[in-house]
């Protein structure tokens, strides 16, 4: 476990002693305490619900906002290595969306070994929930989505944790919740070099469930709509939900929908459906044939086009990502390609590059590229990249020539030894 995490609880009376807290945003600049209100940012019992001066965000859907905070941790490879047990913690910032206010903080511990000796890297980044307003929603929960990077002095790009999710309590509480921590590796090239100060930043998106925004909006009002199957139909007090086509998945698993909404969510379902032949008995509801999806993904695609959302998008973005380029969903697309770059990693990669080249993704492609820059010599050597020499060798110079400015034949070699030294 991390060392002095139970430190957390007693940060009300050590942040005058803290001195690790330089963060400021990126993006959706929302309300954070300076200078005098320093000391209050860890004492919730000092503060009221009145809403004070500062940014709320008002959406329609708080899953379109995602946060960026970056916090500057001063001399952070100098006090690693003059202090036997440093602690570092960030000032408190707020998001404020709809209103639903959160207060958080981030902060860095240490792993320790076997003989209880501490671990330089990978370091523990936590992300802490202080308190959140108004306190009459107790009971509520949100899903939150929340990612580390920190920054390479080398490249100038984020070197970043793999995007986590977690659903957390909302309500009045005075105890520091830990909402998640990731494995970062801090290492030379992520400080610089005089005054070893270490750049982190944190994505946050927070998502209530069952706030009074989300039951009342479109995407809630057009999900029930949704029927999971033929077998799932609506209510018979609600005939008109049931639809007026049905949509046949792999395996003849059938989907009812709408003609009407189909059509102006995408343009290529509306030529097929105006093609179509109608049934002979008009009581008969057409059926249209789109076996090259599965049930899974078909419902999934139901799902956006009413809702404009997916469920567990980290999983099936790749086989979504063809779909919404086949039936003319950009929306769709941009959000598999957001989800397939916030998990990217060196194995998944070069796949991705391939995919994005597939679909002429330039988002996904421009990414991909850049993550090998940003990752050049730690490329394990795997299927995907022999396939991509093979297959596409101008891709595979392009990534070779984006990654490291070399040719495709030193590239492949530092590959081979990646891939080797990896097993």
């Amino acid at each position: 476990m991390p060392t002095s995490h139970e430190s957390n609880s007693r940060r009300s009376s050590t942040s005058s002693r803290r001195r690790f807290s330089a963060g400021h945003w990126i993006k959706s600049l929302v309300s954070t305490k300076k200078s005098a209100n320093d000391q209050r940012s860890f004492s919730p019992d000092l503060e009221t619900t009145e809403m004070e001066d500062g940014v709320e965000i008002l959406v329609p859907s708080a899953s379109d906002v995602m946060y960026k905070y970056t916090w500057t941790i001063k001399k952070f490879g100098h006090n690693c290595r003059k202090r036997h047990s440093p602690v570092f913690d960030s000032e408190a910032f707020e998001l404020n969306v709809n209103g639903l206010r959160t207060r958080w903080n981030l902060s860095i511990r240490f792993w320790t070994g076997m003989d209880g000796s501490r671990l330089m890297s990978p370091v523990v980044a936590c992300l802490n929930l202080l308190r959140c307003w108004p306190e009459d929603i107790a009971g509520t929960q949100a899903t939150v989505h929340f990612q580390f990077g920190v920054l390479c002095r080398q490249t100038g790009r984020f070197d970043t944790t793999p995007l986590a999710r977690c659903i957390v309590s909302l309500g009045a509480t005075k105890n520091i919740v830990s909402v998640g921590h990731q494995d970062v590796e801090i290492t030379e090239k992520h400080m610089l070099s005089q005054s070893g100060d270490v750049r982190l930043v944190c994505k946050v998106q927070v998502v209530p469930t069952g706030s009074s925004d989300e039951q009342h909006s479109l995407s809630q009002d057009m999900g029930s709509l949704l029927c999971s199957s033929e077998d799932d139909l609506a209510p018979a007090e609600l005939p008109w939900a049931k639809g007026d086509i049905k949509l046949r998945a792999a395996g003849g698993v059938l989907f009812p929908a709408h003609c009407c909404i189909l059509g102006a969510r995408s343009s290529r379902l509306a030529g097929m459906i105006s093609e179509m032949e109608l049934p002979a008995k008009l009581a008969e509801t057409p059926i249209l044939d789109l076996s090259d999806l599965t049930a899974e993904n078909l419902q999934e695609i139901l799902r956006y086009i009413y809702t404009g959302r997916v469920d567990n998008l980290d999983s099936v973005a790749a086989s979504l990502l063809a779909a919404g380029v086949k039936y003319e969903l950009p929306g769709l697309t941009c959000l598999c390609e957001r989800a397939l770059l916030d998990t990217m990693d060196a194995e998944s990669v070069a796949a991705r590059l391939l995919l994005a080249d597939e679909f002429n993704c330039e988002t996904l492609k421009r990414g991909a590229l850049a993550f090998i820059e940003g990752h050049a010599g730690r490329m394990p050597k795997n299927m995907a990249w022999s396939v991509m020499e093979m297959v596409r060798p101008e891709l595979f110079q392009e990534a070779c020539e984006a990654g490291i400015g070399d040719s495709a034949s030193s590239f492949a070699s530092s590959l081979s030894e990646a891939g080797s030294n990896s097993r």
